[in-house]
């Protein structure tokens, strides 16, 4: 298929009685993208009036197969509707997918343009940290103010129910990432804490340590703690880069950073509003935009955590690293004290 097979039609001409067979919202090329490529092809779109401050343009393509309606949708997105005469999904679908690919390597060949008008934009969307983490904070306090109250199975229904609420769904994705890097920080400071050397366990020491940053605090550890052997942790191997990089993102997060992502250019086309998504993530595919995390993302970052720590207790001792196997998951870890060393009991 090739998009000179289509032609363009009238405002909704072809589509009949039709019942539409698929829509396909894409995500991997802008609207802006999209509009540049059709407008190149089948010249000015149509200007639906009637769907103001929702559709600005709309291209109505047809060939032998299918008639297809190409529109943006609220600035922020665009779909591929298509109306076929077997009126099946699968054919519906399959005119659609292909559509969008030639679309998307059609696009590429535009990268200058597009940086040129993000380079070149009217003004800027401006993210508010303040709003995002303010209102991920009400819905969490919400979600366990309502756990404090179940009382019969109807209630923990509604519980469930909320907690699989789409607009929840970011909330959790927001704290589980934030909580899965506490967790590796919180490791790091238990092995510090049961196995710095003696002659190292002073005041001044232990509070620098405190202060440190993660990935310091990490490189740091066989240095400072006698459970470790000789070798170091290798900073250049791809897991502590994976790492590294999870850090730095959760170092924006936490301080609520303003990064790229979060301004987000606004051009004016044609008389047309479009909007330049900053598409920048980090080595792992993460977004660096916190308001974007979803569950892979936070998949992601649990794999990463969990294999650092499986080589962090590699370059354990034999003998340490078999006793910490033993309490890492233990809620509480049992202690005493022989001439000043902290002697773990199991």
């Amino acid at each position: 298929m090739k998009l000179s097979n289509f032609t363009l039609a009238q405002n909704h001409e072809g589509a009949g009685n039709l019942d539409r067979s698929f829509l396909l919202k894409p995500e991997d090329v802008l609207p802006y993208e999209a509009y540049l490529v059709l407008k190149e092809i089948f010249g000015e779109p149509i200007n639906d009036e009637s769907e103001e401050y929702k559709i600005q343009w709309q291209f109505c393509l047809r060939n032998n197969e299918a008639y297809v309606e190409i529109y943006d949708w609220k600035l922020d997105s665009w779909s591929i509707a298509v109306y076929t005469e077997d009126k099946r999904e699968e054919t519906g679908q399959k005119v659609a997918d292909s559509l969008f690919q030639l679309i998307k390597q059609r696009a590429l060949h535009l990268k200058g343009k597009i940086n040129k008008a993000a380079n070149n934009a009217t003004g800027h969307l401006i993210q508010n940290p303040y709003t995002l983490y303010y209102e991920s904070a009400n819905t969490l306090l919400d979600m366990a103010r309502n756990c404090t109250d179940i009382s019969d199975r109807e209630e923990i229904e509604q519980v469930l129910k909320r907690l699989k609420d789409w607009s929840s769904q970011y909330d959790l994705c927001r704290s589980a990432f934030l909580l899965y890097i506490a967790s590796f920080e919180g490791l790091l400071n238990l092995i510090y804490e049961l196995y710095l050397k003696k002659n190292l366990r002073d005041e001044r020491i232990v509070e620098r340590l405190t202060r440190e940053q993660i990935d310091i605090k990490l490189r740091l550890a066989p240095v400072y703690c006698e459970c470790f052997q000789d070798n170091p942790i290798d900073h250049t191997s791809e897991e502590f880069k994976n790492f590294h990089s999870i850090i730095n993102l959760r170092n924006d997060f936490v301080h609520a950073n303003f990064t790229k992502s979060m301004r987000t250019p606004v051009v004016v086309e044609d008389g047309y509003t479009f909007l330049i998504s900053p598409i920048d993530k980090s080595l792992n595919g993460i977004p660096r935009s916190f308001s974007n995390l979803q569950i892979e993302h936070i998949e992601v970052v649990k794999q990463v955590i969990e294999t650092m720590i499986e080589r962090l207790i590699e370059c354990m001792k034999p003998r340490y690293r078999k006793e910490f196997r033993d309490v890492i998951d233990q809620e509480y870890i049992n202690v005493e004290y022989e001439d000043g060393e902290i002697v773990v009991v199991r």
